[in-house]
């Protein structure tokens, strides 16, 4: 996987932002000059993709050693062994399992990059769940054989490079959450004072003319109640 090629958050918060601001368009006229700012900013929130990721304080992470058996194909094996065909080969791996609290789209959000990321190493070398991250380190086979030392080193490493891009990307989204949080009020009060501007136009153009302005349906009614939840963690 060439890391360099995928897209970032960046873009995908870019994006966001143009569909949320689309929404917000499209919503009735009331809805946005019926609510206050804030109310608004958290009804629209959660339409922004991403929150941080979080280690389990919890739990703890946990290594087990299994084995699996491989196919060796006979151009694989040394020179002397290939006229004797493929074989199978049993592999020896540590499995360390790294707790997260349960987070629904990680599956998702493994897909993008943020600002800063590694050459040599990619999401795509752990197996990602909602609920934890698993790293594999293979530490014998055909043609395979590590020392202590050497299968310590791997782990560690493979361990370091989820928790830097877990750290990493968790910069990214809170950097993206902030502008595009920023970024939603800023429309939302200008979308407000263009309504307010309009609906001031058509009642003079309305009183001009001197006929009645009829009243739409939706501002016959009361405020609507938006559904708000907290705005995202940053």
């Amino acid at each position: 996987m060439n890391y360099k090629n995928v897209i970032s958050l960046t873009q995908l918060y870019s994006e966001s932002f143009e569909e949320i601001k689309t929404i917000i368009q499209q919503d009735k006229d009331q809805l946005i000059v019926g609510s206050n700012v804030t109310e608004l900013l958290e009804y629209y929130s959660d339409r922004i993709p991403f929150e941080p990721v979080e280690l389990d304080p919890v739990k703890s992470p946990e290594i087990e050693f299994d084995t699996e058996t491989r196919l060796i194909r006979a151009d694989q094996r040394e020179w002397g062994y290939q006229n004797e065909g493929d074989i199978n080969y049993e592999y020896e791996f540590a499995k360390v399992t790294i707790p997260i609290k349960r987070y629904e789209k990680i599956h998702q959000l493994i897909k993008y990059r943020g600002s800063s990321f590694s050459l040599s190493w990619s999401p795509s070398e752990a197996n990602w769940t909602p609920t934890k991250i698993t790293v594999k380190v293979y530490i014998k086979g055909y043609n395979l054989h590590k020392s202590d030392d050497q299968i310590k080193n791997d782990i560690d490493f493979q361990i370091r490079q989820v928790k830097l891009w877990i750290e990493n990307i968790n910069n990214s989204i809170s950097i993206e959450n902030e502008r595009i949080l920023a970024q939603i009020h800023e429309f939302i009060v200008h979308r407000q004072q263009k309504l307010q501007n309009d609906k001031s136009k058509h009642a003079s153009l309305a009183r001009q003319i001197d006929i009645p302005l009829k009243v739409r349906e939706d501002e016959a009614t009361k405020r609507i109640q938006l559904d708000t939840k907290p705005l995202v963690k940053k």
